[in-house]
């Protein structure tokens, strides 16, 4: 059998090129699985870098927020802190005082204090730490820089500085500070009133106001004000200072304070009173002048004031009358009348005098005054008559005319009355008694008064108060119902307590009661002859009041009948012819404290200019 060779030849090279190709694509099988894997090594490559970009922008949004939560939490803590300076001053020992003010919710934490020397050139700045000083919500902390804590440094009176304070939160406030004497302050002075009488208060208002618009007073100020007067010094023409005004006082930037002072003025009419009102240390120049003066105000320009109340063109008049007053046996008499003044500057004539006595016991037959023949005083009236027309009533009726009283000028109508041998069956604790006058501007009456009458028979203390000549007396002689003096004239007043029944006692510790009007000064008394030792009590109102206690009995038998105070005082300055009031009254009991005391005695002081 034969061969094919070529055959075989063709299938072997079939058979190599299918082992080829088997081996090509086997080949490439292998390098398309290397390439998914490099393909899935590069995908995870890239998924861990997109992380890592999202891990990372995560802390950066972590970090941007925590950031922004701070700088709010920052912010608010800065918003809710509201500091501010005030009450800066300079202390006596020249360190800086103030007081720092939160008046936010948060608690403020100072960092430092910057001090700038504005005068300085150039300018010099000062920082001192604050130790984190605290200063709460709604608080505020005082004494920074002198005491809590204390700087050391040192203000200088006559430079100007910038002060600022800054908190931890940055937070910061600023004041200026300037000396006093570099500031020209608005002044204000008011006097009120700016026309007044003699003797009266003026009040000095004095506003002061730091008109400055950018810094502060360095200082508390004191005000400075002198009062002097256009007449010679003396008793008479002088300023006395009541109230002093207010000292050491701060008065912040765009701020007033009013200091007020009271001066008593005397002077003649048309003084002129200048008062001059700066401050201590002020900028020369700076101060402001008011002025007043002293005028003539009539009685009765000043009874106007009681227009609707009152008349103005009516007499005054001042009584006296005893207390006890009663049954007697001795024939005694006690001392009855009024004073009748004229306060207006017209002339004033006086026709009758009526005193009247009046009983409460209802259809009662008792018999107060006007028992007997009234005993006339010399020159108490000089003319005119007293009688007893009907029981309880005693009048004096002038005779071929009336009695004239001019301006300014009184008139006692005094007399002495005797009491009943009996009063009644009983005792009058409280009895009524009016004093009517009769003038040519018509009738008035003065009501009010009021006594004790001793109603059983016997002998019984009739008590009076008044003013004597004499120490000691109960001579009708020597009584005094108006005194006329001077102006800055130093009198003399026996005050005298008397007793005109012998036998019968006004009991011991029994006081005489003086009551001095208002102005009257340097008032002193000089003896009490049968009183104990005592001085004068003066009231906020200017007048001044005597009460002395008897040390034995006043027993109504010489030398034991009077008794009395004397005392002196300095008649004040007027601006024309003035009547003032003394009342003499008393205090006590009478007979082994079985009946109560109570004599008036009213008097007048008559003070002209010369």
């Amino acid at each position: 059998m034969g061969t094919n060779t070529e055959g075989n030849k063709h299938s072997s090279g079939l058979e190599i090129l299918e082992v080829k190709k088997l081996a090509k694509n086997n080949q490439k099988h292998q390098r398309k699985g290397l390439s998914s894997v490099v393909g899935a090594v590069f995908m995870v490559l890239v998924m861990i870098g997109a992380l890592n970009v999202i891990l990372l922008a995560m802390r950066q949004q972590d970090s941007v927020t925590q950031t922004l939560i701070d700088k709010s939490s920052a912010s608010l803590g800065r918003l809710n802190e509201q500091i501010s300076i005030a009450d800066t001053r300079v202390t006596s020992s020249n360190k800086l005082n103030m007081t720092v003010i939160n008046s936010g919710a948060a608690a403020a934490k100072l960092a430092s204090i910057y001090i700038v020397n504005e005068t300085a050139s150039p300018k010099t700045q000062y920082r001192f730490d604050l130790n984190s000083l605290g200063v709460d919500g709604r608080q505020s902390k005082t004494n920074i820089g002198s005491t809590s804590p204390s700087l050391p440094f040192t203000v200088k009176s006559d430079t100007v500085y910038t002060v600022k304070v800054v908190t931890m939160a940055g937070n910061s406030a600023v004041v200026k500070l300037s000396p006093l004497k570099a500031l020209p302050l608005k002044m204000v002075a008011y006097v009120i009133p700016p026309s007044i009488t003699t003797g009266e208060n003026v009040t000095i208002l004095f506003a002061v106001t730091n008109n400055a618009t950018d810094t502060n007073l360095a200082q508390t100020v004191s005000p400075q004000i002198s009062a002097s007067l256009s007449c010679v010094a003396s008793p008479t023409c002088a300023s006395t200072l009541k109230v002093a005004a207010d000292t050491n006082v701060l008065i912040p930037k765009g701020t007033t304070y009013l200091f007020k002072s009271v001066y008593e003025i005397k002077g003649p009419v048309g003084t002129t009173i200048t008062f001059n009102a700066s401050l201590t240390n002020a900028k020369p120049g700076n101060y402001v002048i008011e002025k007043g003066r002293i005028i003539s105000i009539s009685s009765a320009n000043v009874a106007n004031t009681f227009l609707f109340a009152r008349l103005v063109q009516q007499p005054e008049m001042q009584v006296i009358f005893p207390n006890p007053f009663g049954g007697t046996g001795s024939g005694a008499q006690a001392v009855w009348g009024a004073i009748v003044s004229n306060p207006t500057e017209g002339t004033m004539h006086v026709r009758k005098l009526v005193i009247t006595g009046f009983s409460p016991r209802a259809n009662s037959n008792d018999k107060i005054i006007c028992n007997d023949v009234p005993t006339a005083i010399a020159n108490m009236p000089a003319t005119g008559t007293w009688s007893c027309p009907a029981t309880n009533t005693a009048i004096w009726k002038m005779g071929a005319s009336p009695v004239t009283i001019p301006a300014h000028m009184s008139q006692a109508f005094w007399v002495k009355m005797g009491a009943p041998s009996t009063g009644g069956s009983n005792d009058i604790e409280s009895l009524a008694v009016n004093y009517n006058v009769f003038t040519d501007w018509g009738q008035f009456t003065k009501t009010g008064y009021d006594m004790g009458l001793k109603g059983s028979a016997g002998n019984h203390p009739m008590v009076n108060a008044f003013s004597s000549k004499a120490i000691g007396s109960l001579s009708t002689a020597n009584l005094v119902g108006v005194m006329n003096v001077t102006q800055g004239q130093q009198i003399k007043v026996n005050a005298t307590l008397a007793n005109f029944v012998s036998g019968v006692n006004v009991d011991a510790g029994s006081r005489l009661v003086i009551d001095i009007p208002q102005d009257f000064s340097s008032v002193t008394v000089t003896s009490s002859t049968g009183f104990n030792a005592c001085v004068p009590t003066p009231f906020s109102d200017g007048s001044t009041q005597i009460a002395c206690a008897l040390t034995a009995a006043l027993s109504g038998t010489a030398p034991n009948d009077a008794r009395t105070i004397q005392f002196t005082a300095i008649a004040p300055a007027v601006d024309n012819t003035k009547l003032y009031v003394l009342y003499l009254l008393a205090d006590g009991t009478s007979e082994g404290n079985t009946f109560a005391i109570g004599p008036v005695g009213e008097m007048i002081f008559r003070v002209t200019t010369s």
